[in-house]
């Protein structure tokens, strides 16, 4: 799926030019048929996702494994439809100068995606699948079409929600591993990255679309993370969010990031408190790191 790049040269003969034409001239045609392949599978994996969500409120174990086989077959045909689109599509309008910022930001995240494949494999498997959620999720959105967004949010929800928790459980399960300070660090990092994307993402859809109350008891803590969502923050001002993630995550992936690494990463986070104290010069800003911590919902440990 990768292409090498070729080199162009300044004095191009009458059929590379021709070429050049051509394909900047397929490309609409191509991003035509992509869109409405994309809007047929995306189609039939909503139908099977239905399907399977009513057999499992009926609890008909009979039927429950062949239409679950069913829909993760039409979600795998899916997500294809949508990598294809990429390659076929972004990419081209990317090498042809026609792509607009979008996009050229979304082939970047791509590609930051794809080099971690030989490398990690795990986290690439979970990232992949969201990426081109998400991208297929902004399509949708830009279609007004208030049935099928309502209808696309449930399911969305329930994928993404999936990956998130399998980010954060491969996280949680690397930390138990043998590693280097530094790359401790660089998992520490990614937990806390991968929290404030949910929670500033994918937690005001639930929040939308939630029955009874569902997440009540979060409303509070996400209220006080929202303080810190604007404007450029201090040091110590983001150490204190991360406290408020640490919150939040207790209470919605208790399973996926288990209180002994949410401990961890509290104790990294007083770490780091304790070396912003020691570093810090003048005295006003000292005494406004001391005072800690904020989070009153913090496990005691």
């Amino acid at each position: 799926m990768e292409e090498r790049s070729l080199r162009i040269y300044a004095d191009k003969t009458f059929f590379t030019k021709l070429t050049s034409t051509l394909t900047k001239m397929l490309i609409p045609t191509k991003i035509g048929i992509n869109s409405v392949i994309i809007s047929v599978k995306r189609n039939n994996v909503l139908k099977n996702y239905e399907t399977f969500k009513q057999i499992v409120e009926q609890n008909n174990e009979s039927k429950k494994e062949t239409a679950e086989k069913k829909y993760e077959e039409t979600y795998s045909l899916y997500l294809e439809a949508i990598d294809k689109h990429v390659m076929d599509s972004i990419y081209k309008k990317v090498k042809n100068g026609t792509a607009s910022e979008f996009e050229k930001d979304a082939l970047s995240k791509y590609y930051n995606i794809i080099k971690i494949k030989d490398t990690e494999y795990l986290e690439y498997k979970y990232r992949k699948q969201k990426y081109l959620l998400e991208l297929d999720y902004e399509a949708v959105q830009g279609l007004t079409k208030e049935k099928l967004l309502n209808k696309y949010k449930e399911f969305y929800i329930t994928k993404i929600d999936a990956l998130y928790k399998g980010l954060l459980k491969h996280f949680s399960i690397k930390l138990a591993d043998n590693l280097s300070s530094q790359n401790r660090d660089i998992v520490y990092e990614k937990i806390f990255n991968v929290l404030e994307e949910y929670i500033t993402t994918i937690l005001p859809i639930k929040l939308e679309i939630s029955e009874n109350n569902t997440y009540k008891e979060v409303i509070e803590e996400y209220d006080r993370f929202e303080n810190y969502a604007v404007g450029k923050l201090a040091q110590n001002e983001l150490i204190e969010k991360r406290m408020v993630l640490i919150a939040l995550s207790r209470k919605l992936f208790i399973h996926s990031l288990p209180l002994i690494v949410a401990e961890q990463c509290y104790i990294k986070l007083l770490k780091d408190v304790r070396s912003l104290i020691v570093d810090t010069k003048i005295a006003k800003k000292r005494e406004k790191a001391y005072p800690w911590p904020p989070c009153t919902s913090a496990p005691v440990m």
